[in-house]
C-alpha cells in the first residue's frame, strides 16, 4: 500500500504534493509536529480524502496540521455533529480540540442556538 501511494516519493514529497506546498513548509510542519512523518501513509490518504471531500483546502490543513494526527473517526463524527447543529466550521481547529475543549465548544454552539 505504501509503495502504491508513494511510488518513488518520500513521505515528505507526498505531503508536499497533498498540501500543495514546498519541502521547506513540510519540514517546518514536521518540526512542530515530529510524529507527522511517522503517520502511516494510508491513514494520511484517508484523512486527506475526507477533509478535501468535505470542502477544506490544502491551505487550511497546513494551518492546522494536527488534523493529520487525529483519529479519522473522531474527526468525522465531530464534523457531522457540528453540521447537524447548523454550524459549519471554517477552520479545522475545532475538530482537533481536546475532548474537554470540544465539549465546551459544543455547549457554546448549542447555547447560541437556543438564544
Amino acid at each position: 500500500m505504501r509503495k502504491q501511494l508513494l511510488g518513488e516519493n518520500s513521505v515528505v514529497e507526498y505531503l508536499c504534493q497533498q498540501l500543495q506546498c514546498d519541502i521547506e513548509t513540510v519540514e517546518y510542519l514536521s518540526s512542530k509536529y515530529p510524529s507527522l512523518l511517522r503517520v502511516h501513509v494510508s491513514k494520511l490518504k484517508e484523512i486527506f480524502d475526507f477533509v478535501y471531500g468535505e470542502g477544506f483546502t490544502p491551505q487550511q490543513v497546513c494551518q492546522v496540521p494536527r488534523i493529520l494526527l487525529h483519529s479519522l473517526e473522531t474527526t468525522q463524527s465531530r464534523l457531522t455533529e457540528l453540521r447537524n447543529l447548523g454550524y459549519n466550521p471554517h477552520s479545522l481547529m475545532v475538530l482537533c480540540k481536546s475532548k474537554r475543549q470540544y465539549t465546551q465548544f459544543l455547549e457554546h454552539v448549542i447555547r447560541k442556538q437556543n438564544q
